[in-house]
């Protein structure tokens, strides 16, 4: 069965879906979709926000069933696909032991599930557990199994990476730093492609004129400590000192969100900064509409996460907004001069002076780099480019092409 043809199936692992913070892996299924395939998606964990979700996506959550006994699952899968399940019995006897039973029972309950069903490939997002059960369903069912790595699961994590990227027949990636990344601490893979993660431009396109003034600075991301969002607080503390007429807007969830306001608070910037907490993705368009520059200052954590190339900078691109952003990562991948400002992580004076660099930049000349960035994204990050890009790799052997 040629996974070219109309009507290829693809089975997808996730951990959490559909998941606020990783509208990324909603929007590719969706995609995926009209390019031909037919998605289905088994996710493991339950979702920590309320995300929406495609009702056309054949979409089982495991968290919500109560899954038979491994007794029972072994005693199946032994007569369904006796090789296979040796395959996998062999891995699990010599792999790290963490909740390797817990993935066994979801992997064997998959593949049973689907047992008879014309799948034409198992694809996981992160390198973690979500792949470790995509592997072994692909064992079971004898059929191609790939995984898409993006951050925190290879740089704050190591569940067995190095038996994901030998038993994958495509590793994917979607920058060429976590590339370098991973063959440095894990070696060499089978195979490896880069696909950036993409954008809809047809959605993220502006309906009414850039405005510079007032100036308004727009940055969206989960509060953690990677994104770096501490730093552009004392970074706009910086700038009121200064005397710079500016306001800034953060929208987003999570841990740092009580240390974030109280340094707001103890600084002053009450009436400058605005935690606006989450938004739906369909309303962060209209979001940035009203954005005169985005601002992510991505660094790297106490426990070694980092950021690889954040989507909404692209949206943001998308949108014709100058990016501000620290030079770190994939993120020099995407933005370069001609479509915003560069800095050092870990820098709040640098990031002040970033902006302030913008702040007073006359209205042509920001708007000259939002259409530049505009431009950027049409000719690579669009889900037209990336998505046939990912489908090529998963019919393909092709070398990976690091040059993208």
């Amino acid at each position: 069965m040629s996974p070219d043809r109309v009507g290829s199936s693809v089975l997808y692992i996730c951990g959490r879906y559909p998941e606020l913070s990783q509208t990324f892996v909603t929007a590719e299924i969706d995609m995926v979709g009209s390019f031909g395939w037919h998605p289905i998606v088994y996710s493991l964990f339950e979702p920590s926000s309320d995300a929406p979700q495609n009702a056309d996506i054949d979409h089982r959550r495991l968290s919500d069933r109560q899954l038979p006994s491994m007794r029972s699952l072994l005693t199946k899968a032994t007569y369904r696909f006796p090789i296979g399940t040796a395959r996998v019995l062999r891995y699990l006897r010599t792999s790290p032991k963490g909740q390797r039973r817990q993935r066994l029972r979801e992997a064997l309950t998959i593949a049973l599930e689907r047992r008879g069903a014309e799948l034409d490939r198992v694809h996981a997002h992160f390198a973690s557990h979500p792949a470790t059960v995509a592997m072994l369903v692909g064992w079971l069912l004898d059929i191609p199994f790939s995984f898409t790595a993006h951050a925190r699961d290879i740089f704050a994590q190591d569940i067995d990476v190095a038996a994901k990227m030998q038993a994958a027949d495509v590793c994917v990636t979607v920058c060429n730093y976590n590339a370098d990344f991973m063959v440095q601490r894990w070696g060499e893979p089978a195979r490896m492609a880069i696909v950036p993660c993409g954008v809809s431009a047809h959605h993220f396109t502006r309906s009414t004129p850039y405005m510079s003034h007032p100036f308004h600075l727009v940055s969206v991301a989960r509060l953690v400590e990677k994104k770096g969002l501490d730093l552009l607080v004392e970074a706009c503390r910086l700038l009121r000192e200064c005397g710079i007429d500016f306001r800034t807007t953060i929208v987003g969830e999570g841990p740092e969100r009580e240390r974030l306001a109280t340094a707001i608070n103890r600084g002053g910037l009450d009436d400058v900064i605005t935690l606006a907490g989450a938004v739906p993705h369909s309303e962060l368009k209209d979001l940035l509409e009203g954005a005169t520059a985005f601002c992510l200052p991505c660094r790297v954590s106490g426990d070694g996460d980092r950021d690889s190339q954040p989507v909404v900078i692209k949206e943001a691109m998308a949108m014709e907004i100058p990016v501000v952003a620290t030079n770190v990562f994939g993120i020099p991948e995407v933005v370069d001069g001609t479509c915003g400002v560069l800095v050092a992580p870990d820098d709040p004076a640098a990031l002040a002076s970033a902006i302030c660099h913008l702040v007073e930049s006359s209205h042509e000349d920001l708007a000259e780099l939002g259409r530049s960035g505009r431009r950027r994204i049409m000719d690579e990050f669009t889900f037209e480019r990336t998505i046939p890009r990912l489908i090529d790799e998963w019919g393909g052997g092709h070398p990976p092409d690091r040059s993208a």
